[in-house]
């Protein structure tokens, strides 16, 4: 098969135009002589029969030619948007253009081996868009909802349409109701107003929250520890955050198990860990925890520990000294029978000595400091009391069950350390809602 380049000099359009000449020509010829007008007209009419033959080589060429010096940037509308959507309700709309085959593979081939120069424009702005040319005529392009349930990668230099491609796809998942959690490390005004306008047009406006650490006088809270199938998971979310080069940090591994620690303590007492929490216990050392825990363990498996307690409370002089009496009455009367592993982790840290335990816990403390200071403790910690109390609470798991569209802004480029520690405990929270998920 005979294989003609789309990308050589329009010949055919040449040959169109002498024969239009030709036909000019013979047809000012006829008007302006006296000679006999039938060779004139027979030389018009092979003229246009000739000019017809050429013509659709000549405009497909032309039309190719013309193709490859790129299209206009296309806006579509949310109504647009919507409509071509609902054509295809189990897939989901990408944009115009074409499949790649190995016709245009060839085509791009040969165009790259040659000088463009005569076909492409100046170059003026991003990306290739010649490569709109190589097919003629684009059309909606769509991919079935069920292969998306992996991973998509998007990929793109800065200003190529990166950003817009998400718009798309964020405004499509919520006409189709689904959970959209945005996390944008840098902030994007035009993504978030597209994510709520979308909301407002699928008529329910509260499904979008809104959690911005540099505006926390319009963001939701988020307790980025809700979540968790066990304990140990919040003291290895954060400690992951505390920097270190080579993994075995003694500091690193000594933090973690007194964040767990206060975790256990906190949780045989029924109350939901929350940022600003730890840090008061880690920092201003953890008496009241001790009292508290050893106090409802206690009185579960000991009879009559109300009164004794009442006793101890009356001797103490400080929260510390009643801290004491109660790990002495448990280590004497509980231990034997009712041992808790997790109460004697905390009750263990109590007794270490203090000047030790500042040094070794002293690298964990900057992380908690940067992550309740300000206005970020409230946000991060919506359990506890402070500013803006009015302002919705969400979570991960009540995010994506009630089909909410959240837009997390991380503020990286105001403050990168933050950002970056606030998107670590975010992600380790999905993951933790992901797996419970999983399991049940």
């Amino acid at each position: 098969m005979q294989h003609d380049s789309p990308f050589r000099p329009n010949y055919e359009g040449y040959a169109l135009l002498g024969w239009i000449l030709g036909a000019i020509a013979a047809l000012v010829t006829r008007s302006l002589s006296s000679l006999p007008p039938e060779p004139f007209q027979w030389m018009i009419a092979l003229s246009v029969l000739m000019g017809l033959w050429r013509a659709p080589a000549a405009w497909q060429l032309w039309s190719t030619h013309r193709a490859l010096r790129g299209k206009a940037l296309s806006f579509v509308t949310q109504a647009q948007v919507q409509r071509l959507a609902a054509r295809e309700p189990a897939s989901l709309w990408l944009g115009y253009g074409f499949v790649w085959t190995p016709h245009h593979a060839q085509r791009a081939w040969e165009l790259l081996g040659q000088d463009r120069s005569a076909f492409l424009p100046r170059r003026t702005g991003m990306g290739s868009s010649w490569i709109h040319g190589l097919e003629g005529q684009e059309r909606p392009l769509y991919q079935p909802l069920a292969e998306t349930e992996g991973h998509t990668l998007i990929v793109g230099t800065t200003g190529a349409g990166k950003t817009r491609c998400f718009d798309l796809l964020i405004t499509q998942a919520i006409l189709r109701e689904e959970a959209v959690i945005i996390i944008d490390p840098k902030g994007d005004r035009d993504l978030r107003d597209r994510a709520q306008q979308a909301c407002l047009a699928s008529g329910k406006a509260d499904r979008f929250v809104y959690f911005h650490p540099g505006f926390p006088e319009h963001s939701v809270r988020l307790n980025p520890l809700k979540n968790f199938n066990r304990g140990t998971e919040i003291a290895s979310r954060i400690a992951a955050l505390i920097p270190s080069e080579t993994g075995a940090d003694p500091f690193k591994a000594f933090g973690q198990m007194a964040l767990n620690n206060i975790v256990q303590g906190l949780l045989l007492v029924d109350t939901q860990p929350d940022l600003r929490t730890l840090r008061r216990y880690l920092e201003g050392g953890p008496e009241g925890l001790v009292v508290e825990a050893v106090s409802a363990w206690c009185g579960k498996h000991h009879p009559g520990f109300a009164g004794e307690r009442r006793k101890m409370a009356e001797k103490a002089r400080s929260p510390h000294q009643l801290a004491q009496a109660l790990v002495s009455f448990y280590h004497a009367k509980v231990q034997p029978k009712q041992a808790n592993s997790d109460l004697e982790g905390l009750v263990s840290m109590f007794q270490h000595d203090r000047t030790h335990y500042a040094k070794m816990v002293a690298s964990l403390m900057p992380v908690l400091n940067m992550l309740t200071s300000s206005e970020l403790g409230p946000l991060l910690s919506p359990t506890q009391g402070g500013a803006s109390l009015e302002h919705q609470v969400v979570n991960s798991a009540g995010i994506i069950n009630d089909a909410m569209v959240a837009y997390i802004g991380l503020d990286s480029l105001t403050d990168a350390m933050v950002g970056s520690a606030i998107g670590s405990l975010i992600l380790a929270d999905l993951t933790a809602v992901a797996g419970d998920r999983y399991n049940y």
